[in-house]
């Protein structure tokens, strides 16, 4: 695991951004009404996106990975581990999410 994410992981959304959501094709587009921004991402980083924010409390990469385990109850736990592993790195690298320490 790599060091950014052995600890927990939130969110820190800006009280003054809107963000606008759309389904498509490939996976969902977000839109940051207060930056311009537009990101095309994957159903998996949605759903990664979603767990961070609704949770009252930082999520661990591990609890991220039951999370997605338990919607996804066939999918390979090691191989989801990576996946959330490597969503969670672009996710900090598009500055959605960021580590923290607890």
């Amino acid at each position: 695991m790599s060091q950014l994410f052995r600890s927990m992981v939130r969110v820190e959304p800006r009280a003054e951004a809107e963000i606008l959501w759309k389904e498509v094709d490939e996976g969902w587009i977000r839109f940051d009404t207060f930056s311009g921004t537009t990101l095309l991402l994957s159903p998996l980083a949605r759903f990664v996106l979603s767990a961070i924010d609704e949770s009252a409390e930082a999520l661990s990469p591990a609890q991220i990975v039951e999370l997605v385990l338990a919607e996804e109850g066939d999918a390979d736990p090691a191989d989801c581990f990576v996946e959330v592993e490597s969503t969670l790195q672009i996710l900090s690298g598009a500055e959605l999410i960021e580590p923290c320490r607890l």
